[in-house]
């Protein structure tokens, strides 16, 4: 998702994947959630929502308390097809309810993974732990926000230092919290190809940022990808 059109892709090319269709939501519960993953499908105020997200430098636009112009530039990405947009810059409710009013939602990245270096100390966990509540009491419960990536791309060497179970477990601890702040919310890490044999199974949806897989075809990329996560909706 970095300046292009990331969609959720049902058939990957139509040839190499069919999944099996899956039934829309149906208990009370899953009627009255704002934002659901059911199966291979994210559902939003109880449709299917199919992902046309732009990832751009929004740290300046998300927090201006008011601008005609980012309300312009808001309405003009919906006209364009585009109905999600992801930022690292926690966007004030300003930003949220003028991107409500152009029916997109807003995908926030918790982290660049900055916390990783201070996964061994347990008085910094506590911090990040502390931080990740924080931000996400700030946004919680709004219409607009989609969902958070608890991080992004990590880096393979840091993977390596610590072991993958180490992350797997830090990436749970950080999902439980935040779902707890947040119910309503999807959960995702934004994956890449130095970390996709991470064992993320708990999160809502999978996320992978395609341009470090350019040596691979597209259409056999998707549908390796679908396989690799499952069950689980796919954001490419």
């Amino acid at each position: 998702m970095a300046r292009r059109t990331a969609e959720i892709v049902e058939n990957a090319s139509n040839k190499a994947y069919s999944p099996e269709p899956v039934p829309e939501p149906q208990t009370a519960d899953e009627r009255g959630r704002r934002h659901l993953a059911s199966g291979k499908f994210l559902f939003v105020e109880g449709n299917k929502f199919w992902v046309r997200g732009i990832s751009n430098d929004l740290r300046a636009c998300a927090t201006y308390e008011s601008s005609d112009q980012v309300a312009r530039d808001l309405e003009t990405i919906a006209q364009h097809g585009i109905n999600t947009v992801c930022t690292s810059a926690v966007p004030n409710r300003w930003f949220l309810d003028v991107a409500d009013q152009c029916s997109l939602r807003v995908l926030l990245v918790l982290s660049r993974n900055e916390y990783l270096r201070d996964i061994d100390d347990r008085k910094a966990i506590v911090r990040i732990e502390t931080g990740i509540r924080d931000v996400i009491d700030q946004i919680a419960g709004h219409p607009a926000v989609l969902g958070y990536a608890l991080g992004a791309r990590i880096p393979e060497s840091t993977v390596r230092w610590h072991g993958h179970r180490t992350i797997e477990r830090f990436l749970r601890r950080l999902f439980d919290i935040a779902k707890a702040t947040d119910p309503d919310a999807l959960f995702t890490y934004l994956n890449w190809r130095a970390t996709e044999h991470l064992r993320l199974s708990f999160l809502d949806f999978h996320c992978f940022d395609v341009r470090s897989y350019l040596t691979e075809d597209l259409g056999s990329l998707i549908a390796r990808l679908h396989n690799l996560v499952g069950d689980k909706p796919l954001v490419a």
